[in-house]
């Protein structure tokens, strides 16, 4: 999705564009950081796309994925945390079928595996940690398609730290690679306008790395995650997320049920992770 409402139409399904007022929101609840490479990047073609940027950039938040220039996606995204330098990296698998010209190719970084693994080894040579972004993946799938298998471990080898899966609007499994790689395949949805219950369910995801600043190495400490319910209508404005193991109170009357199929789901691959009812 686009935040270009300030020049074109506020639009959803299937051409989304929101108010740019939302980049405001998310810098209010702390978000440094957002990925802007998705399948509805160009739903409103290179002029969205751009306008969207420039929504972003008069806000001062950084973004990913979508660039403005050719010189704007050579700049590495690095954010230093605590003496670490952290850097991302986001892809899309598609557009939709929307098109531009070559020489905008900047407005969309697609996956493209002879690429994307020369960036990421580039972004991890002057990072401490690198987290890359791919937006792939089958529509409402519970486990990851073998192509992206193949993206993630392409990612991986290229020195990918974590590897955020999105698109599938349901939440797919982790994967633990070793002590310093690991990946999920699909966070699912978060806030979400759609109806079936599969879609009201997302994931609010913590990776948290040990890094030691004399060693420059970093281990993963802590992978966890808390289910969500999108309970409500966003369509009337009761929408709202909440803690999936809350469900009951929102009406949602198989929640411990769900909860129970997300710690399964989410060790398909590893017993690393934690599924919590909480985030402290």
């Amino acid at each position: 999705m686009i935040a270009a409402g300030d020049h074109l139409p506020l639009a959803g399904y299937p051409t989304f564009n929101a108010p740019s007022e939302i980049i405001d929101s998310l810098k209010h609840v702390g978000v440094d950081i957002v990925n802007n490479a998705t399948n509805h990047t160009l739903d409103w073609g290179a002029e969205g796309a751009y306008d969207s940027i420039q929504a972003l950039k008069a806000r001062d938040m950084m973004y990913v994925g979508s660039y403005e220039s050719w010189e704007d996606a050579q700049k590495p995204r690095i954010i230093e945390s605590k003496g670490a330098k952290v850097g991302f990296l986001s892809y899309a698998r598609d557009a939709n079928g929307n098109t531009i010209s070559e020489d905008q190719g900047y407005l969309f970084s697609l996956i493209d595996e002879d690429i994307f693994p020369q960036e990421i080894k580039a972004l991890a040579d002057q990072t401490d940690i690198t987290m890359v972004m791919f937006h792939t993946g089958e529509e409402y799938e519970y486990l990851p398609a073998d192509y992206q298998l193949r993206t993630f471990r392409l990612a991986r080898d290229a020195g990918a730290n974590f590897v955020l899966g999105g698109h599938p609007h349901v939440v797919q499994p982790f994967i633990n690679y070793n002590e310093s790689q690991a990946g999920i395949f699909s966070h699912g949805n978060f806030i979400s306008g759609q109806v079936n219950i599969e879609n009201k369910l997302g994931s609010i995801i913590e990776v948290r790395y040990a890094f030691n600043k004399e060693t420059k190495e970093c281990k993963i400490d802590r992978l966890r995650l808390m289910p969500t319910y999108n309970a409500g209508s966003y369509s009337d404005y009761t929408g709202q997320v909440v803690a999936l193991i809350d469900g009951a109170d929102y009406g949602l009357a198989d929640a411990q049920a769900y909860f129970d199929d997300f710690v399964y789901r989410m060790q398909t691959y590893t017993n690393k992770v934690q599924v919590v009812e909480y985030l402290d």
